[in-house]
């Protein structure tokens, strides 16, 4: 297996800087099997939200859940910086 390929179940770089996998959150991946598929879950529910542009923190359940979201709308797409557990 090339180094560059996250073994499976381990998060892609990108995910990897954007997840602290050793706090709560851990949960969320676990419900979903991947760290991938639990992003798809945040991001897509995010983009059902009518984001102005600029900086966004955002609260949300995903699948029972309570997290925060922070990131910021560019040209119309919501780019996710942040996620962790909500208090």
């Amino acid at each position: 297996m090339s180094a560059a390929v996250p073994a499976r179940g381990a998060p892609s770089p990108r995910l990897a800087r954007l997840w602290f996998f050793k706090l709560p959150l851990s949960a969320l991946v676990q419900r979903f099997g991947l760290a991938e598929k639990a992003f798809i879950q945040i991001q897509t529910r995010v983009d059902s939200l009518a984001l102005p542009s600029g900086q966004f923190a955002q609260q949300l359940n995903v699948s029972g859940i309570n997290i925060t979201v922070r990131g910021r709308v560019i040209d119309g797409l919501a780019k996710i910086g942040t996620i962790f557990k909500s208090p």
